[in-house]
């Protein structure tokens, strides 16, 4: 009995150590170099969060805070699951919404999770009271001095009931797409790696994405090892991928997912500084 109570006491507290480990913030730093860039928007930097899903870094999201501000953003973006659905806290999530929104513009779009919220239109007219830009199934134009890029934002395919979301996703972005200018650089924000194929096949120049929680676990050589609706050994787990004239950098993620543990794979604020050459 007492070697029992011994061995799950080691348990506990390896796990417990495994969740301190990973759960220190780091920064991931992507520098994107394509002529499309205009000369105006060179060394354009975007700050990514994703995830968060109702965690904390520091009290009221200091330290969270605190490292964003010093990234000196030019914009910040939230790729969705900004909230925990099984444990929701509204206020908690407004509140880092509310400060880092006066770091620098920010553009909101909804993941799965925001999905599941009970009113949910509340939900994202106090987000726009707190300062974020709803970019759901919108485009906007960024602009300095002559310059601009696209900024495109989709909604979660969750929030489509039918058969295919995924084609009624493709439908969105072709709509969007149509009312802007081909040889404008265009950035897309989409909680959805897995879709790459779309983003792809309409020749975005950059997508910007988190969901996969970097495949929860990590191994060398191999990357993660479990994403949601990717399954086991996803192809878009973390990092940057390209494909055809398509960039795509995916958040390892901030906050838990349904399964609280990470290994090798700790929280990931990133950030893409744009280049013209």
């Amino acid at each position: 009995m007492l070697f029992k109570k011994k061995r799950s006491l080691i348990i506990l507290l390896f796990l417990l150590l495994i969740r301190f480990i990973n759960s220190h913030l780091t920064t991931s730093r992507y520098q994107i170099k394509d002529p499309q860039i205009p000369l105006s928007f060179n060394h354009f930097k975007i700050v990514n969060v994703s995830d968060l899903h109702n965690k904390s870094f520091g009290i009221h999201n200091k330290h969270l805070i605190q490292t964003i501000e010093k990234l000196k953003p030019d914009i910040i973006v939230v790729t969705g699951d900004l909230i925990n659905a099984y444990k929701p806290n509204r206020k908690h999530a407004l509140a880092f919404i509310k400060q880092a929104s006066r770091i620098a513009p920010l553009y909101f779009i909804s993941g799965n999770h925001e999905a599941r919220l009970p009113n949910y239109e509340d939900f994202i007219e106090d987000l726009t009271h707190c300062g974020a830009i709803v970019l759901n199934n919108k485009q906007i134009t960024l602009r300095k001095n002559q310059d601009a890029i696209n900024l495109i934002g989709l909604t979660d395919p969750i929030f489509y009931l039918a058969e295919n979301p995924y084609s009624i996703l493709a439908y969105k972005l072709d709509h969007l797409l149509t009312n802007i200018e081909s040889t404008t650089y265009t950035v897309l924000l989409s909680h959805r790696p897995e879709l790459m194929p779309i983003y792809s096949k309409q020749a975005i120049n950059l997508v910007l994405s988190g969901h996969a929680h970097g495949g929860q676990f990590r191994l060398p050589f191999i990357g993660g090892i479990f994403a949601p609706n990717q399954g086991f050994f996803p192809k878009y787990s973390a990092g940057i991928y390209t494909e055809a004239n398509t960039t795509m950098i995916v958040s390892r993620g901030l906050g838990p997912s349904s399964f609280p543990f990470r290994f090798n794979n700790k929280p990931d604020l990133v950030e893409i500084i744009l280049n013209n050459k």
